[in-house]
């Protein structure tokens, strides 16, 4: 008798127990059978756990004391369903609904295609169903650029290669996360997908877009959906910090001072709109510096 294969589906939650609430509930919903939910509780500060778990008593729960990031708060997770014996991991962000036949269509396609480092689903707007967010990237000459639907070329009804899927619905086959390891830590939030999808594509992994594994994606959520000095200061770090790891020559430097004109060009938006803080500044700089010091290889 074959064993169905076992999915484990990693929801991280920082503070928006609503949003988790929704997000589980879809997951119960699923068609496949073999389905554990892992709650992530991310250092909440609110009454985020009591609530979740007193909603939904059998999910597995992992809970760190302080928030650790996106990369660190899922590696946890990822921890706790490798050793449940998982032969799946989905990381799937707590803003999201997903289609009851997600997990079915996502495990066929891993068992249908070789060599399958990464899927990633078909996210779209939580509010615009029928309007693509993220399909997926494809790279020329070192340089990303994204794929936001069929105007770009892609016909978006059909699996395709790439060479990234958002974090935001990751799936993973066991054998990736046993040879090419866990997330990189040093990404406290941004890039760590991308990065991650760097050194699956460098090992000979492929990765997948599937239309068949339908996510419904509220964006940005944890972090308001704005442009917070927080949030850029999150960003310019990780944005570095990757292009100094994962890029060499040219194509480096051309994008390390892309992302510093962009920088610039904030707090010049800023400035002009009157919404102007001096402690902005800061926040940049301090973005940069943590990418300097953060040693450049694993």
């Amino acid at each position: 008798m074959t064993t169905s294969p076992r999915v484990h589906v990693v929801v991280l939650n920082w503070n928006r127990p609503a949003d988790t609430i929704e997000c589980i509930q879809s997951l119960l919903a699923q068609t496949y059978a073999e389905t554990q939910i892992w709650l992530v509780d991310n250092g909440s500060t609110d009454d985020s756990v009591a609530l979740v778990t007193a909603r939904f008593p059998d999910i597995g729960l992992v809970r760190h004391q302080t928030n650790l990031g996106f990369a660190a708060g899922n590696n946890g997770g990822i921890r706790a369903a490798l050793a449940a014996g998982a032969d799946y991991v989905w990381l799937l962000n707590n803003d999201t609904v997903v289609a009851a036949d997600a997990v079915a269509n996502l495990v066929r396609l891993a068992q249908t295609e070789a060599n399958v480092g990464a899927i990633g689903a078909r996210v779209v707007y939580y509010d615009q169903p029928d309007r693509l967010w993220l399909g997926g990237m494809r790279f020329r000459h070192g340089i990303y650029f994204v794929q936001l639907g069929e105007q770009k070329g892609l016909d978006y009804s059909q699996v395709l290669d790439v060479d990234f899927v958002s974090g935001c619905a990751m799936f993973l086959p066991r054998p990736v996360l046993d040879t090419i390891g866990l997330l990189d830590e040093q990404y406290f939030m941004y890039y760590e997908d991308l990065d991650y999808c760097f050194r699956l594509k460098r090992t000979g992994w492929r990765i997948l877009y599937t239309p068949n594994a339908v996510v419904r994606h509220k964006v940005s959520q944890s972090m308001d959906g704005g442009r917070s000095p927080y949030k850029q200061y999150l960003n310019i770090g990780s944005a570095l910090r990757f292009y100094s790891r994962n890029l060499r020559g040219l194509n480096r430097a051309f994008n390390v001072a892309i992302r510093l004109a962009h920088a610039v060009l904030v707090l010049f938006s800023l400035l002009v709109n009157r919404r102007f803080d001096p402690a902005n500044i800061g926040w940049y700089l301090r973005g940069v510096w943590s990418a300097v010091k953060s040693p450049r290889s694993r």
